[in-house]
Parts: C-alpha cells; sequence; structure tokens
C-alpha cells in the first residue's frame, strides 16, 4: 500500500487547537507588592511573532494560544528598569509560570536574565514526560518511526508487531490500551483499538508529549493516557534538510536456519529519504510561515518459503503411509489399505500440468509519508 503525508503547517493562531500553551506569572515590586499595568511583551525566537499584554490589577498578566518553541519575555513599567528574559522553551499544551519581580530604577536601564529558566509547574497537576527535539534528532530509531521514542517515557509498554503501520503501546501506567488518544496538532490520530492511526516521517517531528494522568479536562473522550505530537513549523529564515538511509546485504548477517540447512543469504535493499523545507512566505515575512516533509521508502527483500507437496504414491491414490483414512464419499466406509482404487481418481490429478510445485517470492514494500 502506497502512503503519503505532506505536512504544510501556517504559523497562524488557530485558537482549536488542544495542545497551545500558554504563559502567566505575577509582576512585583522590591517590596513584593503587585505591579498593575505593567507592559508584557512575550516574542517566539523562531518566527519573531510579537504578542503583548499588560497585568491586571493583582499584577497577573496570561498569554495563551502559544505554539511549543523557545520564546523571550519582555516586562517594563514606567519607574522600574525593564526585565528581559532572553530564553525559555514552552512544551505542547504546557501552561507556564513566570514570576517577574522588578527593581527600582529608569526603564533606559534592562536586567537580562540569560540564563535558561524552567518555568514552574503550578497551573497544572499533570504527570507527563516530554521528548523534545534535540532528542528526536539525535537518538537512533528503528526503520524512523517516530512513535517508538514514546517509549523513552517511564510506564509506557509496547505491543504487537513494532513494524506494523498502527503500532502504539498497550499500557500507559497500568490504562487500557484502548482508552489512549493520539493528537497530531491538535487533531486525532486515532483507530478504533487505541493505537496510532498513521505514523509522518520523525524529520517533521518538534517534540513528543506523553500526558499519563490528572491532564486537563480539555484532553476529552479519553480514559487513557494522551499523547501529544508537534510538528515542526516554518521559521524566519530558510532552512531545510535532505536524508538517505541505506542497507543491503553487506550490512547484515544471514539466519541462523539458512545457515544450517545451506541456503544463502536472501538479498536485501532497503532506502529510505526524504527532506523537509520551511520559511516565511514570500513578501508575508513575520507573518506567515510554512514547512513540508516528504519521506519514501522503498524495501524488497526475497523470502525463502517451505512447502509440502504430494508424492507420486500420494497422487496415484495411496494413501497407505498416512495417519489419517480415507473415506469412500458415496458409502462412507473407508477405502481398502487406505488406497483409492484407480477408477474413482480424476485423471487430472496426476498429469504433469496439475502437479504441486514449490515456488520463491519477493516480499517487498514501498510507502510515502
Amino acid at each position: 500500500m502506497w502512503k503519503f503525508w505532506l505536512v504544510v503547517m501556517l504559523a497562524l493562531p488557530l485558537a482549536a487547537q488542544v495542545q497551545q500553551s500558554s504563559v502567566t506569572g505575577i509582576v512585583t515590586d522590591p517590596t513584593g507588592a503587585a505591579v498593575p499595568a505593567a507592559q508584557v511583551i512575550l516574542t517566539n525566537r523562531d518566527t519573531g511573532a510579537v504578542q503583548p499584554a499588560r497585568t491586571n490589577d493583582a499584577g497577573v498578566f496570561l498569554l495563551t494560544s502559544l505554539i511549543p518553541g523557545d520564546y523571550t519575555l519582555q516586562v517594563e513599567m514606567k519607574g522600574f528598569k525593564k526585565k528581559l528574559i532572553d530564553r525559555f522553551t514552552l512544551d505542547a499544551g504546557q501552561a507556564a509560570r513566570l514570576d517577574v519581580a522588578l527593581e527600582i530604577g529608569s526603564t533606559s536601564e534592562t536586567v537580562e536574565v540569560t540564563s535558561t529558566v524552567t518555568p514552574l509547574k503550578q497551573e497544572s497537576a499533570e504527570v507527563s514526560a516530554t521528548v523534545e527535539a534535540a532528542e528526536v534528532r539525535s537518538l537512533p530509531v528503528a526503520e524512523r518511526r517516530p512513535y517508538d521514542l514514546l517509549f523513552l517515557s517511564p510506564g509506557v509498554a509496547p505491543e504487537g508487531d513494532p513494524s506494523a503501520p498502527n503500532f502504539g503501546v498497550s499500557s500507559i501506567n497500568g490504562g487500557r490500551a484502548g482508552g489512549n488518544q493520539f493528537l497530531v496538532d491538535g487533531a486525532p490520530a486515532l483507530s478504533v483499538d487505541g493505537q496510532s492511526e498513521r505514523q509522518g516521517s520523525i524529520e517533521a517531528v518538534q517534540q513528543f508529549k506523553v500526558l499519563g494522568s490528572s491532564y486537563s479536562a480539555e484532553y476529552s473522550r479519553s480514559t487513557g493516557a494522551v499523547m501529544l505530537t508537534s510538528i515542526k513549523s516554518g521559521t524566519m529564515k530558510y532552512h531545510g534538510s535532505l536524508y538517505e538511509y541505506h542497507r543491503d546485504n553487506a550490512l547484515r548477517a544471514n539466519q541462523w536456519q539458512n545457515n544450517a540447512t545451506g541456503i544463502p543469504q536472501a538479498a536485501l535493499i532497503r532506502n529510505e529519504f526524504g527532506g523537509t523545507f520551511g520559511g516565511p512566505v514570500p513578501k508575508m515575512r513575520n507573518r506567515m510561515f510554512f514547512f513540508a516533509s516528504y519521506e519514501g521508502y522503498r524495501d524488497r527483500i526475497p523470502t525463502n518459503r517451505t512447502r509440502t507437496i504430494p508424492d507420486p504414491s500420494l497422487k496415484n491414490g495411496n494413501f497407505s503411509g498416512v495417519p489419517v483414512v480415507v473415506n469412500d464419499p458415496g458409502s462412507g466406509a473407508p477405502f481398502p489399505g487406505n488406497i483409492i482404487p484407480a477408477n474413482r481418481l480424476d485423471g487430472d490429478i496426476g498429469s504433469p500440468g496439475r502437479s504441486a510445485r514449490s515456488a520463491s517470492s519477493i516480499d517487498g514494500a514501498a510507502k510515502d509519508r
């Protein structure tokens, strides 16, 4: 079966996606009092998208509908130094909290926090694990199946044939496989048995997140775990990749059964190839972006099969050496000596053109995703 999966991501505000993240926090002065009406500016470091907000009377700000990625947060208020948190990362569906303490001074002065900031997890009680982009890029994965990376998370157990196109997980934290939910950028990708419906190219994956328990009610219709997959998006600069993975006989050993019977190794030729490309849409820089991914899979494996064929005596109706009683279909009584009389045989059974033969075959697979 041929499969094709082309992913095109546009950096547009899609409020219906449940995998979008948010940032909240409280802005305070040196005494710990809330600072109302402070200007908060959140900037996506990859796309340059800016989302402003102001604190309320309690000094609280809230920024929603954010895609996963790296961000910069800037807070300024008259009479205080400008505060800049240079870099922090939002995961898929994360509700992050960043409290900001301002210092007395001029807004022309800037206090820059350059160390990596890990947002406190105070807004959600979910138990989750995330496979980051660096792990997706660098970890070896058999046949490049992206959902194999889910097994890096604690409590995830496999089920079935890993080479199957809908290979999924049987249990997460002891839950039933049929209760799991798979979401790709907020869209369900689930078969009726609780397995992943389709796996795309690992080159298109930004990150995985496994929600094991105590997650938000927005992930409805799930009695098990929730797997969130975030697809890469375009950025302010054009970027892409090309790759080719090749396997043949020089890179593998013969099967034990073949060695024992003197059968030579069957030929194997396997190729996985593809590429990605993304960036800003011309004449719409910093406003619209695109990302595309293609992966092809070609696999050709000759397979040796053993079959039992009848010998000449069986073709002539002599079943005396077979431990099965052959009965006369007319009378129901066994044939004497377990031998069918020649006049009861179909004349075509023993003819050369109707004799059974063994055959070799070639198993192969070709798909695009």
